[in-house]
């Protein structure tokens, strides 16, 4: 009896040893492992579109900006399949304000709003267009004309019809006259119409030229 006691005894302690030298077992968690956060929706879905279309639009009105109708008209901005005018410093910049005072912007296009535009223009200084008549610049008065390079120089000093003409043996009497010995209006021209005028002329006294032949002073 005493054996098989010490026997159980035995078996116990072993066990018991035994126990102590496993290992506890890790329970793992059953809990599903979290979700990646999804970034929020984003409000600017459509910008890419949106940026898009403003890369057409820049693009449309660059092509605007190298074209002719901008240097020429001042329309410099895209509108649809055209280019239109939509700043008065597109319109001071273009041929249109130098030459015929179309300087501001009127309506959707460059013109003259003002006689002091035509007047700043190359059209008064040269051509006598210097008063602004319907959205445009035109020779209204004999004075605008005489304001004129051509008047001077080709004896265009009477308004016609919104132009400058020559009309007059007076409109002849500056430079066709005293260079050119040409002191007649005819048909719209200045012409020689005798010797003693060629005689008269610079063109007799610098290049010989002092005889009537035509209507014209020859050598």
């Amino acid at each position: 009896m005493l054996t098989h006691g010490f026997r159980i005894l035995s078996l116990g302690t072993t066990l018991a040893a035994l126990a102590a030298c496993t290992p506890a077992r890790t329970v793992e968690s059953k809990t599903p492992a979290s979700a990646p956060a999804q970034a929020p929706a984003s409000h600017g879905a459509a910008r890419p579109a949106q940026a898009n279309t403003m890369v057409a639009v820049s693009n449309a009105t660059e092509v605007c900006r190298s074209a002719k109708r901008c240097r020429d008209d001042g329309a410099c901005t895209s509108a649809g399949d055209t280019c239109i005018a939509t700043s008065a410093d597109d319109c001071a910049l273009s041929i249109g304000c130098r030459h015929e005072g179309a300087c501001d912007l009127i309506e959707g296009r460059c013109a003259p709003s003002s006689d002091e535009s035509c007047r700043l223009s190359e059209g008064c200084t040269h051509h006598g267009m210097c008063s602004r008549a319907a959205d445009r610049c035109i020779a209204a008065t004999d004075a605008d004309c005489r304001s004129g390079l051509l008047c001077h120089m080709e004896g265009r000093c009477t308004a016609t019809e919104g132009n400058c003409a020559i009309r007059t043996n007076a409109d002849c009497s500056g430079y066709p006259c005293l260079h050119d010995g040409a002191c007649v209006a005819k048909n719209g021209e200045c012409v020689a119409a005798s010797t003693p005028d060629c005689k008269r002329s610079t063109t007799c006294r610098d290049e010989q030229a002092c005889r009537l032949e035509g209507e014209r002073c020859v050598p």
